[in-house]
């Protein structure tokens, strides 16, 4: 059996995959603690188009879940904030994590 030899792809062929780097005005991230309401969501989720409606909705109504969903650009600043337990957004995912416990009840 013979293997024939395909052809190269031209460079003209291949299609450039975006930079991952790339900042997408509407991109967020989820940098609170994991939720499962209204809508499952765990730490670092990025919504690339903005929340999903009824994120978006629950948010409004919570400014402890909303504190929670960054830009994209302040993300690793959120990030350390929590991790040094230093900064507004931690009385933010404590009161969250609260929530999820009484949740659960």
């Amino acid at each position: 059996m013979s293997k024939e030899k395909k052809p190269q792809a031209e460079a003209d062929d291949i299609t450039p995959v975006p930079s991952a780097t790339k900042q997408v005005p509407d991109a967020v991230m989820y940098v609170g603690p994991d939720i499962k309401w209204p809508f499952p969501v765990s730490k670092g989720t990025v919504f690339h188009s903005g929340l999903p409606a009824i994120l978006k909705s629950t948010a409004s109504k919570d400014p402890d879940l909303a504190a929670l969903f960054v830009q994209m650009k302040d993300a690793g600043k959120a990030l350390r904030e929590l991790k040094d337990k230093a900064g507004a957004l931690v009385k933010h995912a404590k009161a969250i994590a609260r929530q999820n416990v009484e949740r659960r009840k």
